[in-house]
């Protein structure tokens, strides 16, 4: 179910939420706070590093959840999930929070189940939504033995996703960078289908066909890199947030009267798909407290709605590159 809807506030909260159906009662807010930041090359390692990451997603957490913002998109690589779960914990609306997850790969059975259960450890609380990372190997997320990308391996992973959203400690389930030809593998034996998939999505890059294939199932896109954002760039696709000086994006924003980002988050919450933003930069612990604004407008409502015209003009960007060019590169979905 992907059904956009408008939730009345929460007691003590002044406005409504976009939101996004994932499965009956599982509400999950349209825009949600993106965390995952590659770490400077400090010492010593993993420990400075690490520590980089919980510091920043404890920084973004908090003034994201202190600004009104309620949904997360975190995950066990990130290595931040210590640091959001505190801010969570801290910031008195805890019980208002939704917090996606991910668990690295895929992988045997026990050793999914032992992510899962990792994951919950260190948020704290059961899951609102779990994935799988991805499947392919890539630059970025190198597979160690055991984390092939085999036909054993999705289906042992799902199963444990399965069962750990039967138990009641996930509430949604679902996948990350998966190309079709895993989804179809995942389709010959699931009992549960996936609620939703996270790839990256912008009008640089708009995975036409895997945005149609999961229309077709039923299963709700999430976009991350919404705004063309990345930490690591392999050369080949556009600049860090190029997207946001297109003068195709600029003259919309311009004649809807938002800024170039809310323009293209607007886009992706009006075709149906969530998005996850971040609110800093490269190597940078300071959240940007004009940007969260710009985009909590965005989900509790108060930026104006797009045209119909304004949406086609979005739609037909000409496709560049990836902008993060090591995940979820499908030659079936481009």
């Amino acid at each position: 179910m992907t059904r956009l809807a408008i939730l009345a506030a929460a007691a003590g909260c002044a406005s409504a939420m976009r939101t996004f159906e994932l499965a009956p009662g599982v509400e999950m807010p349209a825009v949600l706070l993106g965390t995952g930041y590659m770490p400077p090359d400090c010492d010593p390692k993993p420990a400075c590093q690490n520590a980089w990451q919980n510091a920043t997603g404890y920084a973004m957490t908090k003034a994201w959840l202190a600004a009104g913002g309620r949904g997360i998109d975190t995950a066990w690589m990130y290595n931040d999930q210590i640091g959001v779960a505190a801010a969570v914990a801290e910031s008195g609306v805890s019980d208002e929070v939704f917090v996606l997850t991910k668990i690295p790969g895929v992988m045997n059975y026990s050793t999914a189940m032992n992510f899962l259960e990792q994951n919950v450890a260190q948020l704290g609380r059961p899951l609102d939504a779990v994935i799988s990372h991805w499947c392919d190997a890539n630059a970025q997320h190198p597979l160690p033995p055991g984390f092939a990308c085999t036909e054993a391996h999705i289906w042992d992973t799902w199963r444990a996703l399965e069962d750990f959203y039967r138990a009641g400690k996930a509430r949604a389930i679902g996948v990350s960078n998966y190309c079709v030809r895993h989804m179809e593998t995942l389709r010959k034996n699931f009992t549960i289908a996936p609620q939703l998939h996270q790839i990256e999505r912008s009008p640089y890059y708009e995975q036409e066909a895997m945005t149609a294939y999961c229309k077709e199932h039923g299963i709700h896109i999430q976009g991350y890199a919404p705004l063309n954002d990345a930490d690591r760039q392999s050369g080949s696709g556009p600049a860090a947030h190029a997207l946001l000086k297109d003068p195709v994006v600029t003259a919309v924003a311009a004649g809807a009267g938002v800024t170039p980002g809310q323009a293209l988050l607007l886009w992706q919450v009006q075709r149906g798909h969530s998005v996850t933003p971040r609110v800093g930069g490269l190597n940078r612990t300071t959240p940007n407290l004009q940007h969260i604004r710009e985009n909590l407008a965005v989900v509790d409502g108060t930026a104006p709605l797009l045209s119909e015209d304004a949406l086609r003009r979005l739609d037909a960007i000409a496709d560049r590159p990836k902008t993060w060019p090591t995940a979820g590169l499908c030659h079936d979905t481009l």
